[in-house]
């Protein structure tokens, strides 16, 4: 399921150099279901890694 969403969008500005170029590449690390559920969540959603893996294991 593709929403069509730029699966960055789920993510809000994060604080520091090493989780934005983190979350700018685990987007394109995915694929299958893993990215379509990326792209499931809700936009600004994501504050940093700790809401990932929560998330994730929701």
């Amino acid at each position: 399921m593709n929403t069509g969403k730029d699966s960055r969008n789920c993510v809000q500005a994060v604080p520091t150099i090493g989780f934005r170029v983190f979350f700018k590449a685990f987007p394109q690390s995915l694929e299958g279901v893993a990215k379509d559920w990326l792209n499931y969540l809700a936009p600004m959603s994501v504050t940093g890694w700790g809401d990932l893996k929560r998330m994730f294991l929701e």
